[in-house]
């Protein structure tokens, strides 16, 4: 047999099986202890329980699954290329110093070893100066942006892309300069394979950098760097 009746604690409707009026159950709905009340009517053997709501909710099929980052791996490509570059451009800049020092002080004592100089002489020593100077500065921006490179810094990473397209340009510009000086009636059999030679070089530098680039730029790349 079964009693059915409201809940004096939640006024929900409920289904006790086996028991009868002034037993104790507890409420399927709140959980409270509830006494029978005289009241409940009988409903047999034919009834339906009702459909309690729960109290937490229903996890679902398809739980959102957790996203988990992979710890990015260091290719060893820019950690040797960052390093290369550290080291000629270190030398590079302590090389310019000490170029800068030595033209400082060349117009005076040229002028003072050799009074009859030609004044031509003398702005050549300065204009290598002024090289020097400029050749500081470059070394020093490649030797802060090569030891940013090995700390994965994204814009040196850009600022290295650039120094590459930079070279290429130079190279190909040194090579129609090169040839552009070469005369019919002067070119020499010997001076036109010097010339080569240099422009394969130059040819071979660019194809290096047009690799470093495309390295530097692919995505596998791109995620070491912040």
């Amino acid at each position: 047999m079964a009693v059915k009746f409201n809940c004096s604690k939640c006024k929900q409707d409920v289904v006790f099986k086996y028991l009868k009026a002034e037993d104790t159950g507890k409420c399927p709905h709140c959980g409270k202890d509830v006494v029978i009340p005289a009241d409940a009517i009988d409903v047999g053997d034919n009834f339906e329980l009702p459909m309690v709501k729960p109290s937490s909710p229903v996890p679902t099929a398809n739980p959102p699954q957790e996203t988990i980052t992979e710890p990015v791996t260091k290719s060893v490509f820019v950690t040797v290329l960052a390093w290369i570059f550290i080291i000629f451009s270190g030398l590079g800049t302590l090389w310019s110093v000490f170029m800068i020092f030595a033209t400082s002080s060349m117009p005076t004592r040229v002028i003072t070893t050799y009074p009859q100089s030609e004044e031509s002489f003398r702005n050549i020593i300065i204009m290598f100066r002024y090289l020097s100077i400029g050749a500081f500065v470059f070394t020093v921006t490649a030797l802060v942006t090569s030891i940013e490179l090995l700390g994965r810094k994204n814009w040196a990473r850009s600022l290295f892309i650039a120094f590459m397209v930079i070279g290429i340009l130079l190279n190909f510009f040194m090579i129609i300069a090169m040839f552009a000086s070469f005369r019919p009636s002067s070119a020499e059999s010997a001076g036109v394979f010097i010339a080569m030679f240099n422009a394969l070089i130059q040819v071979g530098f660019s194809v290096i950098f047009i690799w470093i680039i495309k390295k530097l730029s692919s995505d596998e790349i791109k995620r070491e760097f912040h």
